[in-house]
C-alpha cells in the first residue's frame, strides 16, 4: 500500500510539473505538448528606393574618441615614437579626425619630461578650421582656442605621450603637474 501511494504521489508531482505521463492499458505514453507553436510569418521585404530618391552614405566610423585629451586607451598601450614631432603629428591627426600641422610656441624639457604647446594649422599653413574636425560642436559654440599642449616622457625607446590637450580654453599643465608630480622647472 505504501508503494502504491509513493507511485501515485510521484505521478501527480510529475504531472503538476508538466512532465506527466498518460497511463493506458498498453502502458505509459509520453505527454504531447498542448500548444503548437506556429512558425512566425516571414518579414516583409523592403521595397527598393524610388529612382529619384537620394541615397545618403553611412557615416565613417570614428578613428578615436571625441575628446580634447588623449584617450586612456592610448596611454594603456604606451606607444613610443622616434621623435616628439612624430608623436604630436599623429596624436593631433587622431584627435581632430583629419591631417593637421602645428607650430610649436613653447617647448620645455627637463628630467625626462617634455612639454610642448603651440598652435594647430591646416596642412597648407593656414589657421586650422575646427568646424571640419571632431571638435566641430565646440568650435560652433565658440568654446575652442587654436592651441594644443602635449606632455611626453622621454626614454630609451623614444617619446611616450602621457597627455594631450587640443583646443582647450584652460591651461592643462596645472592638473598635469599634480597628476605626474612634474618638476617646477618644466613650468617656467
Amino acid at each position: 500500500m505504501r508503494i502504491l501511494l509513493i507511485v501515485i504521489a510521484a505521478v501527480l508531482a510529475l504531472a503538476a510539473a508538466g512532465f506527466g505521463v498518460y497511463l493506458s492499458r498498453s502502458g505509459p505514453e509520453p505527454v504531447t505538448p498542448r500548444a503548437v507553436v506556429s512558425p512566425s510569418p516571414p518579414l516583409p521585404q523592403s521595397a527598393p528606393p524610388p529612382p529619384n530618391a537620394k541615397t545618403v552614405p553611412a557615416p565613417a566610423p570614428f578613428k578615436t574618441m571625441r575628446r580634447e585629451t588623449l584617450p586612456e586607451a592610448a596611454l594603456e598601450r604606451d606607444p613610443h615614437y622616434d621623435t616628439a614631432d612624430d608623436a604630436i603629428r599623429i596624436l593631433l591627426d587622431d584627435a581632430l579626425g583629419r591631417p593637421a600641422k602645428y607650430k610649436a610656441l613653447k617647448t620645455r624639457e627637463h628630467a625626462g619630461w617634455i612639454y610642448i604647446c603651440g598652435e594647430v594649422l591646416e596642412t597648407n599653413g593656414e589657421p586650422f578650421d575646427y568646424r571640419r574636425s571632431y571638435l566641430k560642436e565646440r568650435a560652433l559654440n565658440g568654446q575652442i582656442d587654436n592651441v594644443f599642449c602635449s606632455l611626453m616622457k622621454t626614454g630609451p625607446k623614444g617619446y611616450a605621450p602621457r597627455e594631450m590637450s587640443v583646443g582647450s580654453t584652460d591651461n592643462p599643465m596645472e592638473s598635469w603637474q599634480k597628476r605626474y608630480n612634474l618638476p617646477e622647472r618644466l613650468l617656467q
